[in-house]
């Protein structure tokens, strides 16, 4: 099992949050705790950074030409 990744009906759920991305609850790092908002699993740390991408991408139209 990843570190931080919480599997169901192991505790309540204060002081985690739900993965965006696979809906799994898990506690956030307590640095960053505030917005983060996916797991550490690979696929959802990719998904991580494309809706950041895309966010970037929809904030900024004209960059790339």
């Amino acid at each position: 099992m990843l570190p931080g990744v919480i599997r169901e009906g192991m505790m309540g759920t204060k002081g985690l949050r739900k993965c965006c991305c696979c809906g799994v609850w898990f506690k956030p790092h307590r640095r960053n705790a505030y917005h983060q908002r996916y797991c550490v699993k690979p696929e959802c740390r990719a998904a991580s950074k494309q809706a950041s991408q895309r966010k970037w991408s929809r904030k900024n139209p004209d960059y790339f030409r």
